[in-house]
């Protein structure tokens, strides 16, 4: 089977391959023996493209899942050409990535059976040709985690953990494959790709600890005298598990938020994940939402046309009104989210955090930072929170008659911090998948990431 791009022409078909994501696990359909090709082998939802790939993939997705109304686009991936010489057939694949809502697939007569498996499966089963390059063109990788400023660390967490098994899974398979493959090959790709990750984004603890915590398992798993493919193996191994746990804390912290905002008034600001889903899932919902507008960038305003569209009472209010929110509106809880927490149980967090939580603090209001148990900083290490939002550098400007007579203005440098850091003292706990923490438990929680790190010893 050739893999070169087989290049236009009236032989020549465009395919649409799209993968639908859930909790970190894909859709697979085995193909019926009522379709043309490759019958009995698993793919995933796919079609002819007849037209704008785009619109053909959410044409397939309609119509051999559904589920068009619950998946969102992720991906596009670049497409790409191979000819199979044995069927006959020259393809042009177009791929996506969608994140569904739900598992609700109906499948229609093009499938026999579906499966949500993890990507990696697809090494191993009976699949149509290039399904994994097809993944490979839409799954995360560095360099979007470190582009992505849509979606926060939780996510971004999830996607880089599934970047390490991705690429865990790519080296084990071609350790296994190549005979007297060198003892210990993998290692150093797979460290440096798990180094790069930790990286990407310095601010987002969560993504640190989780990829630390895969590789800590995995080196201890795969013992000292592992070959290639048994380092690789077990770093995609661990990685499977701790995206499974993460997921599962995510869920979790969701669902303390859910008990906490049931049937009140509640304060917040940003977009955070947990929160959103939290608040979402409520029952009773809360009685009011009031969301500050969270600038620079205004995520709150996206929040609170999210919460607005679910049917939630929603009241958006300037940043500088948080003060008079709280008594104006009858706000009973402050909950906001949190990017990191510190050991000492000090809170960074999207800038206007410390404004809202001294005015919970001055007006009698209860505050909590919710986040998932992963968003604790190790122990002695401080965070990064020097990230800001472009700005307007000093500038010359001339104003109107100015340049006539000879005379500039010097505009003001603008400076547009993103996070902020908040001491423990304002907040009355923080909310994780484990309940309401104590500083104890925080610190004790931020001496087992400390002993993950010591993964690395480049690092450490």
């Amino acid at each position: 089977m050739s893999t070169s791009d087989p290049g236009d022409g009236p032989d020549v078909d465009d395919v649409v391959t799209c993968f639908l994501r859930h909790r970190g696990e894909v859709l697979l359909v085995r193909r019926s023996g009522r379709v043309g090709s490759y019958r009995g082998r698993w793919g995933a939802v796919s079609g002819f493209a007849e037209g704008d790939p785009l619109e053909g993939a959410w044409r397939e997705i309609s119509e051999e899942t559904g589920l068009e109304g619950a998946v969102t686009l992720v991906k596009q991936g670049e497409p790409f050409g191979f000819e199979d010489a044995e069927a006959g057939h020259r393809w042009r694949v177009h791929p996506f990535l969608f994140d569904a809502a739900t598992r609700d697939a109906r499948l229609d007569w093009e499938a026999e059976e579906g499966a949500w498996v993890s990507p990696v499966e697809i090494l191993t089963r009976d699949t149509v040709p290039r399904l994994w390059t097809s993944y490979q063109r839409v799954g995360p990788t560095e360099a979007d985690i470190r582009a992505d400023h849509e979606h926060g660390s939780a996510w971004l967490s999830l996607r880089a953990v599934e970047a390490l098994r991705d690429g865990a899974a790519t080296a084990a398979a071609e350790a296994a494959a190549e005979a007297g493959a060198e003892a210990g090959a993998a290692r150093p790709a797979l460290a440096g790709l798990a180094r790069s990750l930790g990286r990407a984004r310095p601010a987002m603890t969560a993504l640190r600890n989780r990829v630390d915590r895969v590789m800590a398992r995995a080196l201890g798993a795969a013992g000292p005298a592992a070959g290639a493919a048994g380092s690789a193996a077990a770093v995609r191994d661990a990685a499977e598990a701790v995206l499974r746990e993460a997921i599962a804390a995510e869920e979790g912290a969701a669902a303390e938020v859910a008990r906490a905002a049931a049937g009140r008034r509640v304060l917040t600001l940003s977009l955070s994940g947990t929160l959103l889903e939290g608040l979402l899932a409520a029952s009773p919902a809360p009685a009011r939402v009031v969301v500050c507008e969270s600038r620079p960038g205004g995520e709150g305003r996206t929040l609170a046309a999210r919460l607005a569209e679910a049917g939630l009472e929603v009241v958006l209010v300037p940043d500088a009104a948080v003060a008079w929110a709280l008594g104006a509106l009858g706000v009973e809880l402050v909950l906001v989210g949190a990017d990191t927490v510190l050991a000492d149980g000090a809170v960074v967090n999207k800038v206007g955090t410390h404004p809202a939580a001294l005015a919970a603090r001055a007006a009698g209001v209860r505050a909590l930072a919710a986040a998932s148990s992963d968003k604790i900083a190790a122990a002695g290490e401080a965070a990064d929170a020097a990230e800001e939002a472009p700005g307007e550098d000093a500038a010359e400007a001339v104003p109107p008659g100015g340049r006539q007579a000879g005379v500039a203005r010097r505009l003001p440098r603008r400076r547009a911090p993103l996070f902020e850091r908040v001491p423990a003292a304002l907040f009355d706990g923080v909310l994780t998948e484990r309940g309401v923490l104590t500083r104890r438990q925080v610190r004790a929680i931020a001496a087992e990431h400390a002993a993950d790190r010591g993964w690395d010893p480049e690092r450490t």
